[in-house]
C-alpha cells in the first residue's frame, strides 16, 4: 500500500504512518496545486451526494520536502503539477510556483 499526501503534512503523516510497518506500506509525498491557496471548494458525487471543504494553502518549501524524500519509507514524489481543473488561480500564479526556486 502507498499512502500520499497532498501537502506538508500530510505528507509527513503518510511517512509516519508508514513508518510503523517493516514492509508493505509505504508512502508517497508531494504538494497537490489545491493547497497553494486557501480556497473553498463544493463537489457533487451524485444526487445523493455532495461535500465541501476548504484547502489549506501551503508555500511550498523544498528544503523540507527534500528531508522528507529521504526516509527510505517514501518511494514516490507527486501530487505535483499544474492543475486547470480544479484550481481557480491563474495559469501563472500556478507556473511561478515551479520556475522561483
Amino acid at each position: 500500500m502507498i499512502n500520499v499526501g497532498s501537502q506538508l503534512s500530510t505528507s509527513q503523516k503518510a511517512v509516519d504512518i508508514a513508518s510503523q510497518y517493516e514492509k508493505g506500506v509505504y508512502a508517497a509525498i508531494g504538494l497537490h496545486p489545491i493547497h497553494l491557496e486557501t480556497q473553498k471548494r463544493k463537489e457533487i458525487v451524485d444526487e445523493n451526494e455532495e461535500f465541501e471543504f476548504t484547502s489549506r494553502e501551503e508555500i511550498f518549501n523544498l528544503e523540507n520536502y527534500k528531508k522528507l524524500a529521504q526516509n527510505p519509507k517514501v518511494v514516490a514524489i507527486g501530487e505535483a503539477g499544474l492543475d486547470y481543473f480544479m484550481i481557480k488561480i491563474t495559469k501563472k500564479s500556478k507556473k511561478k510556483f515551479f520556475t522561483s526556486k
